[in-house]
């Protein structure tokens, strides 16, 4: 189904822009469309048409792809896009968050706090911000606080999940000394009110793989138990966001037989995309799984790596996966099958 196209050494890191490749190599450089485009550069992201990164001066470069123009800010770091309307960036410098809009070349102060990560809810009409750290959440409207919730003295925040309609989903593993249970919880956008409280009592909760996927109102979580030379389940977790109800609760057979341990994981198009480990803790295979029925589709083992898999991505028919040695393996659909 899908077969090896391409093998890129010494990759540090990558991004996909359309149907190309941004490779970034172990010196710092920053190569597309095989040309040099900048010496350095940290905290790479793809914002539109525009490659964003922090250089050797701490200043926020946006660099136009298809033009090649180059848009400097000083004094920042560590960026992160977002944004549709005009730009929309947040900025670390030191401790403290910033979150900035560019309009018409014009940079103005957003919020600022410290110790945040953040996320950004667009309408029509404005923009509000979650932040959020280990122990907090708060909900950012127009410039002001609403509200905050604590869960400081019972739990970590581990993942921002996403939000639906009028919930925000976040997972927390408690810190009780005789517990550390996993909790999917939901609160009131408005308000911050708890809404729902779902325990790994019933059924299993990873705290990281977990996706919100927005096309199906839906959350969904699997992950692999780690076994090595032997057997175990990828259990597979679903709520319908609507409800809060789980609405799967099962694990697929295929893998299981396989000897396939689900790790990272992407949903496209009604499949998961997934790297898996087999008889080592690391995973060494990378596969193909039907959404719906669970049904193993394709999987194979990755020749000549070094170490294990990371950094799964999937775009254009093409699946990407790193090592930890700095292969960039590309892969592309084939008529080849599993024997």
């Amino acid at each position: 189904m899908f077969s090896i196209d391409n093998v890129i050494q010494e990759v540090k890191n990558y991004l996909l822009y359309k149907d190309q490749i941004i490779v970034q190599n172990k010196e710092g450089q920053i190569l597309f469309e095989g040309q040099v485009i900048s010496d350095y550069g940290t905290d790479l992201e793809i914002w539109k048409d525009f490659l964003v990164y922090n250089n050797q001066q701490n200043e926020a470069v946006f660099l136009h792809l298809l033009s090649k123009e180059i848009s400097v800010y000083p004094g920042i770091s560590a960026i992160k896009t977002n944004g549709e309307d005009g730009l929309k960036f947040g900025v670390r410098n030191s401790d403290e968050l910033i979150l900035f809009e560019v309009k018409k070349d014009e940079l103005k102060t957003v919020v600022s706090a410290l110790k945040y990560n953040w996320e950004m809810i667009e309408t029509k009409n404005a923009v509000s911000y979650f932040l959020w750290d280990e122990n907090a959440v708060k909900f950012i409207d127009s410039g002001e606080v609403k509200w905050q919730k604590d869960f400081s003295e019972s739990g970590a925040i581990r993942k921002f999940v996403g939000q639906s309609s009028d919930l925000v989903w976040l997972t927390i593993t408690e810190k009780k000394p005789d517990s550390k249970k996993n909790l999917i919880v939901a609160l009131d956008v408005k308000t911050g009110e708890l809404k729902k409280n779902i325990s790994d009592d019933s059924f299993p909760i990873h705290p990281v793989r977990i996706e919100f996927l927005k096309n199906k109102q839906k959350i969904l979580c699997t992950w692999g138990k780690i076994s090595a030379n032997a057997k175990a389940e990828s259990p597979l977790v679903e709520l319908c966001v609507d409800t809060g109800e789980v609405c799967r609760n099962t694990y697929s057979r295929d893998l299981f037989e396989a000897n396939l341990k689900i790790g990272t994981w992407k949903y496209r198009e009604d499949k998961i995309y997934f790297d898996a480990a087999s008889d080592t803790i690391n995973s060494t295979y990378i596969g193909i799984m039907d959404y719906q029925t669970l049904e193993l589709e394709w999987y194979e083992e990755v020749q000549n790596r070094k170490a294990g898999l990371r950094n799964l991505q999937v775009a254009d028919g093409k699946i990407y996966v790193m090592d930890s040695g700095n292969q960039l393996f590309i892969y592309k659909k084939s008529n080849r099958i599993n024997d």
